[in-house]
């Protein structure tokens, strides 16, 4: 699909934020994001946007509901709905609105883009074929003759010039009429091929016209009709003047009527294959979606899953097909949470919760459920369409958040203090202003840091930084080492040695970025290594897998690190057994940089380490001319 301009309507930053990257991410040029409906209405009227995502709950007076309905007054734009809330009422009101989808949030870069293809190509379709709608239309209501379509032999609909023939006031003094009844006995249609006659037909006043009369059989609506085309000859068989004229002229109507019968076909066969299509895209939908996606019948068996309630639930169809999804549901789940679903589903409502469920192994997961019923055209409940997304990473990713709150509200609760201390003290002592500013600016540089710390390892991860590849020696970037933190290393009584190989090749890095990643591992081996200590910085080359690689290694005789520790070190905000009671300061950020920025060269970071017998951390980078 072709690259579309989308405008983001979302009163929460970071969510729209977030939008914006991952629609650029996969194509799409976000125009602009509008925190108000206001905001929205004005933009989407200046920029013209193909779609909008529209957040429903904003945070100004007008929600996004409202504005759609403005911007539909104004504008015709295709609007994708997202929310975190699907009440009843709510929804009533945003289908008023004739939106493209919801989205449910939070949502997945894979469910986004699929909506906004379905919704775009949706919308081009509906209006190719409101087009070709009101092209035919047109030639329906503004031909000059008399045009009826016939089914089991009344008048299902008429145009507007058969009402001038029959004279009638409106097309609802002809709908219904048994067409024999205003045709004499002498018209006659044939079933299999078109018939051309001149007949009788009878007015709604009692008088009678002579008529030249087109019958072309066809499907309408599923049902043999007959399509009947009258012109109004009477005049003609008055004057006979006139005979040649309206033969000219029925030889035209006739070639009309073969073209509009052959465009009738065409529109019918197209409308096929778009609706074979639609179907071919929803099975590839519900196979390649990451949620898991089952349909019911109202007795609540299964009758279909997609691969991902396989992938989910370890279940396949065989297995499966016909049971019920109680099959994989566990007692974990709160008794209140299990009851409000039973509720739900007894009253055939729509239902949204999470709940615990248990694979075929009988591991546990996360599940976010949506439950919603399905009707058949005669309004009987058929069953039940749900879908499943395992949430477990989600419900990690919480408790992971909240880890990282208790760490970082303690490394910046520490210097924040101490300012707020030292300020107070400044006050009441500004005897002692010399000192006290010395321990400002020492935990103002703290607090410092700290931030940078965080800022850098975003702008890593985001790819804001350019690194710049160039030849490095790491020899040199040793002695660089050396010489600003020999002093530092002999105030705390440590002994802080190089040992490097003279004759090693340069390596393909960046010296800025590789300065600062082997600058934090050693800061780290100094905050570790206690007084009477060794820290060595090493450089050599090394041979793995076959292929020569420079390594730049820092050891240490500290603690060391334990096994269970050793598989997270390297992860953002990780900090294991040795620093967990926050005496060495920091927030877990380090290594994690040092990891990044390794990577990001092309080379990799190893760790050994024994408890009780210090650590040493490998930085390996390739050799300038090797790929």
């Amino acid at each position: 699909m072709s690259e579309a301009n989308i405008l983001i309507v979302e009163d929460e930053s970071l969510i729209a934020l977030d939008i914006q990257k991952q629609l650029q991410n996969l194509g799409y040029d976000v125009l602009a994001i509008c925190s108000t409906g206001e905001d929205a209405i004005s933009q989407a009227d200046a920029l013209h946007p193909d779609l909008i995502l529209m957040d429903i709950r904003l945070g100004s007076a007008m929600d996004g509901i409202t504005a759609a309905a403005h911007i539909h007054a104004q504008d015709d734009i295709p609007i994708i709905y997202l929310t975190a809330y699907a009440d009843e009422t709510t929804l009533q009101r945003a289908k008023t609105t004739g939106p493209m989808a919801y989205i449910l949030k939070p949502f997945e870069e894979r469910v986004l883009d699929t909506t906004i293809q379905m919704s775009l190509h949706r919308y081009q379709t509906e209006k190719k074929l409101q087009a070709s709608e009101e092209r035919y239309r047109a030639l329906f209501d503004h031909a000059p003759d008399a045009i009826l379509i016939v089914v089991d032999g009344r008048i299902a609909l008429a145009n507007p010039a058969s009402l001038h023939l029959f004279a009638a006031n409106s097309p609802a003094d002809l709908i219904g009429h048994n067409i024999t009844d205003l045709i004499s006995t002498q018209c006659t249609f044939n079933n299999n091929q078109v018939t051309q006659s001149e007949n009788t037909f009878y007015r709604l006043d009692g008088s009678a016209c002579i008529v030249d009369c087109t019958a072309i059989p066809f499907t309408y609506e599923g049902n043999s009709a007959t399509h009947i085309v009258a012109r109004d000859i009477t005049d003609r068989k008055r004057a006979e003047a006139a005979e040649r004229e309206q033969r000219t002229l029925n030889a035209q109507l006739y070639q009309q009527l073969q073209q509009y019968a052959a465009n009738l076909e065409t529109h019918v066969e197209q409308r096929t294959a778009e609706l074979e299509q639609e179907r071919r895209r929803l099975q590839t939908i519900l196979d390649t979606a990451n949620d898991g996606i089952y349909l019911t019948n109202a007795r609540g068996n299964l009758l279909y899953i997609n691969p991902a309630t396989k992938r989910i639930t370890g279940y396949d169809n065989a297995e499966i097909i016909g049971r019920s999804p109680h099959v994989w549901r566990s007692t974990e789940t709160p008794t209140q949470i299990i009851e409000e679903m039973e509720q739900a589903l007894t009253k055939a409502e729509a239902w949204h919760g999470e709940v615990i469920n248990q694979r075929r192994d009988g591991t546990l997961y996360n599940a976010s459920i949506s439950i919603a019923p399905m009707y058949g055209n005669d309004s009987e409940l058929q069953g039940y369409v749900c879908v499943q997304r395992d949430i477990t990473h989600l419900k990690d990713l919480a408790r992971l958040k909240d880890e990282f709150a208790s760490r970082i509200g303690h490394e910046l609760r520490t210097p924040v203090t101490n300012m707020k201390l030292y300020l107070d003290l400044l006050r009441r002592k500004p005897e002692n202003m010399e000192r006290y500013l010395d321990i400002l600016r020492r935990e103002t540089n703290r607090l410092h840091g700290l931030v940078d710390g965080f800022i850098e390892i975003s702008l890593l991860h985001t790819d804001t930084l350019p690194i710049e590849r160039v030849p490095v020696s790491c020899t040199e970037l040793m002695q660089r080492l050396l010489a600003k933190y020999g002093p530092p290393a002999e105030n705390k009584q440590i002994m802080l040695q190089t040992k490097t190989d003279t004759a090693l090749p340069s390596v393909q890095g960046d010296t800025s970025f590789l300065l600062k990643a082997l600058q934090k591992l050693l800061d780290n081996a100094l905050n570790y290594t206690p007084p009477g200590g060794q820290v060595t910085l090493e450089t050599a080359v090394t041979h793995k897998n076959n292929q020569p690689w420079v390594t730049c290694t820092v050891r240490d005789t500290g603690p060391g690190i334990s096994p269970a520790d050793l598989p997270n070190l390297f992860e953002r905000f990780y900090r294991g057994e040795t620093s967990s009671d926050f005496t060495v300061p920091g927030a877990g950020l380090g290594l994690a940089i040092c990891h990044e920025i390794i990577s990001k060269l092309g080379g990799h970071l190893t760790v050994e380490s024994k408890q009780g017998q210090g650590a040493t951390f490998t930085v390996w980078l390739q050799p300038v001319g090797v790929e």
